[in-house]
């Protein structure tokens, strides 16, 4: 039996940007503004992120447990977020939209942990199966 639904496959890519809950936007503004509270950090880069085509998801993950670089296990019981641990911005999308996206943002991002996988994506596809099989430099770009 033939099956009934087709797939589609796609090339993408997953950026993780890796910084601290408490981190802040430097300060923008002129005048009285100045003195207003700065946005944090990860909100500024997904909302940067939604500005950049090709882009199509970007989500925050909190750590509740864990460590980072050589640091001691932090964490409680609770579900809050654990502000000494690393937050993870992730963003989606085709591997130029990434790059595009972290060269107008180079400033606060210059001294991010930022780690890039080669993803594939899958969708239903009417009219068949259509897939592109990665090329060699492909999966070379997006594995070393």
């Amino acid at each position: 039996m033939p099956p009934k639904h087709k797939i589609h496959q796609q090339e993408i890519g997953q950026l993780r940007i890796f910084l601290t809950p408490h981190e802040r936007h430097p300060a923008r503004a002129h005048g009285w503004k100045r003195f207003l509270p700065s946005t944090a950090l990860y909100m500024d880069i997904i909302h940067s992120a939604r500005e950049t085509p090709g882009i199509v998801s970007a989500t925050a993950h909190a750590a509740h447990y864990g460590y980072s670089g050589h640091g001691k296990v932090q964490g409680s019981h609770a579900e809050d977020l654990n502000p000494h641990l690393p937050l993870c911005v992730e963003l989606v999308g085709p591997k130029a939209a990434l790059k595009r996206f972290c060269q107008a943002q180079g400033d606060l991002l210059r001294d991010k942990v930022m780690l890039y996988k080669h993803l594939e994506h899958w969708s239903f596809e009417p009219h068949g199966f259509k897939a592109k099989p990665a090329t060699k430099k492909e999966l070379m770009a997006g594995g070393a």
